[in-house]
């Protein structure tokens, strides 16, 4: 192992250990008061970004069994961050929709990590900023090797998809290169 692969290696930790600790885990905490976990959290932004889904579609997105999202649905609404509205097609179908308080909540979030992310952006000057970003993005796209990846690492972003996706990019090119082997 060079000293260049050990020192990647243990940067990718740290970013790994600041995301989940901090970005999720403080933050979380801090905008809360502890009331909120990361799983509802994940679960707001995904019925955020797939309004009026079933919990079966929020289980296949976080990738969770059907009974934990339904147990995760149950305690949200009991937070009253969520609420369930029959399917008018089918009664027996439940759609899931933010509520004010869910709205808020994620609001908070995203703009907690969105400081403490700019935070860290403005020690850099703006052309260390761009290739910062831009090596972070080739070295993303470089993580992804299989559809297996992709799929794990995708955010399942919905509505606010973005056309020029990594995970999007990726998948076509993965899917390009499966139809050459066959």
């Amino acid at each position: 192992m060079t000293e260049q692969h050990g020192m990647a290696e243990k940067l990718i930790d740290l970013l790994g250990a600041y995301t989940v600790e901090i970005l999720n885990g403080t933050v979380l905490n801090n905008v809360s008061a502890g009331d909120i976990t990361s799983s509802q959290t994940d679960a707001l932004q995904f019925i955020e970004r797939h309004s009026g889904c079933s919990t079966t579609m929020l289980a296949e997105g976080l990738r969770i069994s059907i009974p934990s999202a339904t147990r995760l649905v149950d305690r949200l609404v009991k937070k009253e961050a969520l609420e369930r509205k029959e399917y008018a097609e089918d009664r027996r179908q439940l759609e899931l929709y933010l509520t004010d308080i869910g709205i808020n909540i994620i609001t908070e979030v995203r703009k907690a990590r969105y400081d403490r992310v700019q935070k860290a952006l403005n020690t850099m000057v703006p052309t260390e900023r761009e290739v910062f970003i831009k090596l972070l993005e080739k070295f993303i796209k470089g993580t992804i090797c299989d559809i297996s990846t992709l799929e794990n690492i995708c955010l399942h972003c919905g509505t606010e998809h973005d056309e020029e996706c990594i995970v999007d990019t990726m998948r076509k090119e993965l899917g390009n290169k499966k139809e050459e082997i066959w």
